[in-house]
């Protein structure tokens, strides 16, 4: 069962005192402006930076309850100016072209969203903000922010075409306590050329329930950072990024974690792990990566096929992979590592095998432990000119253990500094 993390209890409701003698006592809340409605106007739809659209003959601002309620279901468009509202209450739909919607109260657009481009953001604590009725949106950031909740239940697809290069690249984000945002529909990510991010900060929580792989040919960047930040993969079974010469990055750090129980192989995907946590009990094959680990003592046991994956471990952390037994470097002349340093340990208590057939692998120890107890044969393949074995302790107090190896062929060992192999 995912846990994340510890919940508070409750506390007990004080009961209430009639005693003469005492005195009552009174919280003191925030105050909150009561916002003023401004309805929409102009029967055929139009421009929502054109005061006369609006029925005060303003825009509406952030004091301001925006009312879009008429008959016909007319599009309102934001432009690049955008709208910057206390909230939004729509029956029509909206149309957001490079331009920026953001609400700081409870808000609802039920007549259907477009976005080409620009953000739409919640931001505030308690803030909920739900868009329903067809939604799509293509290079466009939705973000939830201090503590405000952004729900879209009908989107479906979502597309990261390029941004203009004036616009940072798009995010999926949540970001600080209470934040979340909810995208139970998606079921995945149109492949168009465009960099773009899903992205929970500082215990925000993203919910990505539908998507059951992840296949990329450029851009996407997956990170969830801080304590309590979540990125909710439940139903997703595999991840492909790009080819070797293009990873796709997934980050997790300082107490943030990615849940995907289902999750079973990856490919060209670069995982680096800071003091968090990835639960995916099931991950039986991470192959032609990089797995780094920074900080905290990981034993990832349903993994058994690494083929292609270089392992960095640094910082005081250790990695054990107990259910690698066969090893196979990266093809056609890139090198493998195997590496650690700053006291990192890496572990495989059961790799026996290391077949090099048309790569290479280096093996270093820079100030860490490279445990391979169970290693019996490094061989590379006949013939080949191109295969490189490395094997380098290179730092006092530094150790690669091989005390089980009978078989170097076509490799060399360097020990120096008082390192030591077994």
């Amino acid at each position: 069962m995912f846990n994340r993390g510890s919940i508070a209890k409750r506390r007990e409701r004080a009961k209430a005192v009639t005693t003469r003698g005492y005195r009552a006592s009174f919280d003191v809340l925030e105050r909150r402006a009561l916002l003023a409605t401004v309805n929409w106007i102009a029967a055929t739809g139009g421009d929502w930076n054109v005061g006369s659209n609006w029925s005060t003959g303003q825009v509406p601002g952030p004091n301001d309850t925006a009312v879009i309620d008429l008959s016909g279901s007319p599009t309102i468009s934001i432009g690049t100016q955008g709208a910057d509202v206390g909230s939004i209450q729509s029956t029509d739909p909206i149309s957001i072209n490079q331009g920026s919607l953001s609400v700081a109260s409870n808000s609802s657009i039920s007549g259907g969203l477009s976005m080409n481009g620009g953000s739409l953001t919640a931001t505030g604590s308690g803030v909920t903000f739900t868009v329903t009725g067809t939604t799509t949106v293509s290079g466009g950031s939705l973000v939830a922010e201090a503590g405000a909740e952004l729900s879209m239940p009908d989107l479906k697809s979502y597309n990261p075409t390029a941004p203009p290069a004036s616009i940072s690249f798009p995010l999926l984000q949540a970001t600080g306590a209470g934040s979340v945002l909810n995208l139970p529909s998606l079921t995945g990510f149109q492949s168009n050329p465009g960099e773009y991010g899903i992205d929970a900060e500082n215990g925000g929580i993203i919910n990505l329930t539908d998507i059951s792989s992840i296949s990329t040919n450029f851009g996407l960047q997956i990170t969830s950072n801080g304590s309590n930040s979540l990125i909710n993969f439940s139903a997703l079974k595999s991840i492909t990024g790009v080819s070797s010469n293009y990873f796709l990055p997934i980050t997790i750090s300082q107490g943030g974690s990615v849940f995907a129980p289902d999750l079973i192989s990856t490919q060209y995907v670069n995982l680096t792990i800071n003091n968090g946590s990835l639960d995916a009990g099931e991950l039986t094959t991470f192959s032609n990566g990089q797995i780094h680990v920074g900080s905290g003592d990981y034993n990832i046991q349903s993994l058994t096929n690494i083929d292609g994956t270089s392992v960095y471990v640094t910082g005081f952390a250790g990695l054990t992979l107990p259910g690698v037994t066969n090893y196979v470097p990266s093809q056609f002349n890139y090198y493998s590592y195997f590496q650690t340093s700053d006291a990192g340990t890496l572990n495989l208590p059961n790799l026996t095998n290391i077949q090099v057939d048309s790569g290479r692998i280096e093996i270093a120890a820079y100030g860490g432990d490279i445990l391979l107890p169970a290693l019996t044969s490094i061989s590379s393949m006949s013939g080949y000119a191109g295969n490189v074995v490395n094997i380098d302790a290179g730092t006092a107090g530094d150790l690669i253990d091989l005390s089980a190896l009978t078989t170097l062929r076509g490799g060399s060992l360097t020990v120096s500094n008082d390192a030591e192999v077994l």
